[in-house]
């Protein structure tokens, strides 16, 4: 199972700049769990301050896009001594398993939570890995 396109950038070079700048260079993505049970993944973002009718999901074959339509204002007015959220544009892509049911997708937004439901087919089964003599 591949659920997510990972990131190449050194984790621990993003961490010390995030620390000394306080805030996130590469900036826009907001934190997110995935969840993977018996009947679904679930991908849940925190992303605080937004409508529902903010946020932007695509489905293109295998490949699950989510992203935000408005940018809040952030009030760049203020000089912000330690910053760790904000309202900025952001987009995430997934890959999408085969076994889920791409028709059944559904999401809601609430508390802050955007939450991403992606069910799997019952009849989908896993093929076993079979080892293959080399003749």
């Amino acid at each position: 199972m591949n659920l997510i396109t990972h990131n190449t950038k050194p984790v621990f070079f993003e961490d010390f700049i995030n620390n000394l700048f306080g805030s996130n260079i590469y900036n826009d993505i907001p934190p997110y769990n995935i969840v993977d049970n018996d009947k679904e993944f679930l991908i849940e973002f925190s992303v605080p301050g937004f409508d529902k009718k903010d946020f932007l999901l695509e489905v293109e074959e295998n490949n699950l896009k989510v992203s935000n339509l408005s940018s809040k204002n952030n009030k760049l007015e203020n000089n912000f001594f330690k910053r760790q959220f904000n309202y900025s544009q952001f987009e995430k892509n997934f890959t999408i398993p085969e076994e889920v049911s791409i028709e059944k997708i559904n999401s809601k937004y609430e508390n802050g939570i955007l939450k991403i439901f992606l069910p799997k087919i019952k009849e989908f089964k896993q093929t076993k890995i079979k080892s293959i003599q080399v003749k």
